[in-house]
């Protein structure tokens, strides 16, 4: 089962990165990260403001995220053919 997990990097509430956690190793991982545990509803909602900042207020997009990637995952997931989207989550397509 997914956890959803944010975490602000700055003072501002527009400034935040999105993950989540499949395994108690990964969860570990978000905690020592610095993530904040929240629902999918509300990592849903922060991807749907920042889609909203993006076409509403330019000068205050672009700095949080409006997909939802796996915890510790840093490379480009769009020229990654193991990772596909479903909705605003980002998960590996071949899963066993």
């Amino acid at each position: 089962m997914k956890k959803y997990y944010v975490q602000y990097y700055a003072d501002f509430s527009n400034t935040y990165n999105l993950a989540y956690a499949e395994t108690e190793t990964e969860e570990k991982m978000a905690n020592e990260l610095g993530y904040e545990r929240i629902t999918r509803k509300q990592a849903a909602r922060l991807c749907a403001a920042e889609n909203e900042r993006r076409k509403h207020d330019q000068a205050f997009s672009y700095y949080a995220s409006n997909i939802i990637l796996p915890i510790g995952y840093d490379d480009d997931w769009r020229n990654d053919r193991r990772m596909k989207q479903n909705g605003y989550i980002i998960e590996r397509a071949n899963k066993r």
